[in-house]
């Protein structure tokens, strides 16, 4: 029963880092696609 319980935490514990994980690259996503977009329009460079 121990190593299930072990188990099945690991699962939550991997879960969570993957949703926090993919909390962090959509923000990074957004950002970029923001600041690109703002670059472009001022100096057109794009952050690149």
């Amino acid at each position: 029963m121990a190593p299930c319980d072990r188990l099945y935490q690991g699962a939550n514990d991997v879960g969570e880092m993957a949703r926090r994980y993919f909390r962090i690259l959509l923000v990074n996503l957004m950002l970029s696609r923001f600041f690109r977009r703002e670059g472009l329009r001022t100096n057109g460079d794009g952050f690149s």
